[in-house]
């Protein structure tokens, strides 16, 4: 088995608040539009992307939405 193959991505934690967003908990203030589209440029190159926040339940979403591809 070729582990090297399965090991070819890079896998990176992007903070929401103050990053993806320029908000202040709780508020959503308007996206990061220029670093959304290079993360989404970078993650289409096979690279894996992990949504770090501490928002939970609707706020949660709220930024999940805010950031396509990503899921709660």
């Amino acid at each position: 088995m070729n582990n090297k193959k399965m090991l070819d991505f890079q896998t990176i934690a992007v903070d929401f608040d103050g990053t993806l967003c320029y908000s202040k908990w709780p508020e959503l203030g308007q996206p990061n539009l220029a670093l959304i589209e290079y993360l989404q440029e970078w993650k289409r190159n096979g690279n894996k992307l992990i949504l770090w926040t501490c928002r939970a339940g609707e706020a949660l979403s709220e930024s999940c939405r805010m950031v396509p591809g990503t899921e709660s």
